[in-house]
């Protein structure tokens, strides 16, 4: 894990984002468990929930219920800007 964020959860998000870009976790892949990651990276549940939560704010990440985080499918994707609206040519009675 990088040591220049501060926090441990902002690292390990940034470990996850770096699996996500050079193609170790793919779209749709279920992620290892809140629990085996914390076991494996010696942090407490809390950091990893914290982690993963972060990524699913950032839209990397799904959260499904009683299945586990999941890479999400259009990771980033921007939402299309609305279009601008036109006034109407002549003013209508109420």
């Amino acid at each position: 894990m990088r040591t220049d964020t501060t926090y441990r959860y902002e690292q390990l998000a940034d470990l996850v984002v770096g699996m996500i870009d050079n193609g170790t976790l793919t779209p749709g892949v279920r992620l290892p468990s809140v629990r085996a990651v914390s076991e494996q990276h010696r942090i407490g549940i809390s950091t990893v929930l914290q982690a993963y939560r972060l990524l699913e704010d950032r839209g990397v990440l799904v959260a499904r219920p009683r299945s586990g985080f999941y890479v999400a499918s259009t990771q980033g994707a921007a939402f299309a800007l609305p279009s601008a609206s036109r006034p109407r040519a002549r003013a209508s009675t109420v």
